[in-house]
């Protein structure tokens, strides 16, 4: 019969996360939602939703680069949520991505966070296949999480 009356016993009170773990944990839910959010929106051509997952002053740029270098080019800049929009309705009905989003990593500074994160997608009805890294920054707003910056930086595909 094993016996641990001393070091197996319950504590008085049950352990519950502290304000600060619940909280952070909560917005890096939010943020990876809106990374998601924003993936599913490509990935269903509804390019009309993409605005609204930006500041009003958020951007996004697609860069040539490689995963293990610093250098890169910048191949778009598109500097603001309409010049996005403008952006990809230009080719909505036509092939595009189908993202999956992997590695994502999370950090949050108060009502700022930046997060990292591949993607590989298989762009529908061709064989073209994509990879890339996204470098973000969001901003809290109205408490919401929403992008303030997306970098996506494109690597070369054997």
């Amino acid at each position: 019969m094993h016996r641990c009356a001393a070091t197996c016993a319950l504590p008085a009170r049950p352990l519950m996360p502290s304000p600060d773990l619940m909280a952070s944990a909560e917005d890096r839910a939010a943020i990876a939602d809106l990374v998601h959010a924003y993936a599913l929106a490509v990935r269903r051509d509804r390019v009309e939703d993409l605005p609204a997952l930006f500041t009003a002053d958020g951007w996004f740029e697609i860069r040539d680069g490689h995963p293990s270098k610093l250098e890169f080019t910048v191949r778009k800049r598109l500097d603001s949520p309409a010049a996005l929009l403008a952006y990809v309705r230009a080719s909505a009905g036509q092939p595009h991505p189908v993202p999956l989003i992997h590695n994502l990593m999370i950090e949050v500074s108060g009502d700022i966070a930046t997060s990292s994160a591949m993607m590989e997608a298989r762009v529908i009805g061709t064989a073209m296949t994509i990879q890339g890294e996204y470098a973000d920054t969001f901003a809290r707003q109205d408490g919401r999480w929403r992008f303030a910056s997306r970098v996506f930086t494109i690597f070369p595909y054997p």
